[in-house]
């Protein structure tokens, strides 16, 4: 673990998953080639990583429903709009 989280591996690794990466020293390259991600590089440096779920009640059920829909729009299931409905009906029932 120490070694994937070392600043220049962490970099490399980030750079070749197109992700930010876990070691706050660490800059993954296509941040440097693209205005856009140089922007949100800057946010998620300046931010602090936050699990909107945590602390709810049904945290976790919530997620699953949310996920469930989610993954059904992205197969061609039903339209992001109807999966987005559903959520929000699954979830008004948890309250």
């Amino acid at each position: 673990m120490q070694f994937l989280m070392g600043q220049d591996v962490n970099s490399e690794l980030s750079t070749m998953a197109k992700a930010f990466p876990g070691n706050t020293e660490s800059v993954p390259t296509f941040v440097e080639d693209d205005e856009l991600f140089k922007t949100a590089f800057e946010i998620y440096k300046d931010g602090y990583p936050a699990n909107e779920f945590t602390g709810l009640p049904v945290a976790e059920e919530l997620m699953r429903q949310f996920g469930t829909q989610f993954q059904s729009a992205l197969d061609g299931q039903q339209s992001m709009s109807d999966a987005l409905t559903e959520t929000q009906d699954e979830w008004t029932s948890e309250f």
